[in-house]
């Protein structure tokens, strides 16, 4: 696996520039509100996450500390950052434009594969160990709530659509389930077309 990003303009599809420092078997991307490009790393030591400014190839800052194969990032709204650890089993969350750690979630995360917040700004963690299911976080510390398992077998891949509802993927059992807003139950599932599906996504909708 090449350790390199590489750079496209808007629309365009020649190499603008590749970003090779500080890069060591990337694993996901993110953008803070001053955009800010954030690089989880899984091959160095345990993982890092080196930082770059806009448009810059050098690295501007590299957090380190509580990493253990990192493999998906995201900011909430106060530009806090999470660090999902795959090894580590936990996510770890940076006060806004810090290295300072703020705190770390571990309870009944099992070999996450991704994260994401809702628009109340609850945290759901997919886990693709033996517990097969989402754990949700929530309130000022991000205590543990609840979990879903309702039609989930090795789960890998969450999203939200625009009303809320949830969408997780699941590989062994070829679905796609859907949950309403808050709710463990599900709503419906979508199977055909479906073969262990990894990611989901939603088009963005055109003005007509």
């Amino acid at each position: 696996m090449p350790d390199v990003d590489v750079v496209y303009s808007a629309g365009g599809t020649d190499p603008v520039h590749t970003i090779s420092d500080g890069v060591s078997e990337p694993t996901a991307l993110a953008f803070d509100k001053s955009g800010n490009l954030y690089v989880a790393n899984a091959n160095a030591s345990y993982g890092t996450v080196t930082v770059y400014a806009p448009g810059s190839g050098e690295v501007l800052r590299t957090l380190s500390s509580h990493f253990n194969s990192p493999n998906a990032l995201l900011f909430d709204f106060r530009g806090d950052l999470y660090v999902l650890n795959w090894s580590g089993q936990d996510v770890v969350v940076f006060a806004a434009g810090t290295s300072g750690v703020k705190r770390v979630i571990s309870r009944n995360i099992d070999y996450p594969s991704r994260m994401a917040l809702d628009r109340f700004g609850n945290l759901y963690v997919v886990n693709y160990g033996s517990s097969s299911d989402v754990t949700v976080y929530g309130g000022p510390r991000m205590a543990y709530k609840y979990a879903i398992t309702d039609g989930l077998d090795a789960p890998y891949w969450l999203t939200f659509d625009l009303i809320g509802n949830l969408y997780v993927s699941s590989q062994s059992n070829n679905t796609i389930a859907v949950y309403a807003p808050g709710k463990r139950t599900l709503l419906r599932t979508i199977t055909d077309g479906v073969d262990e599906p990894i990611a989901v996504a939603f088009e963005a909708l055109r003005k007509r």
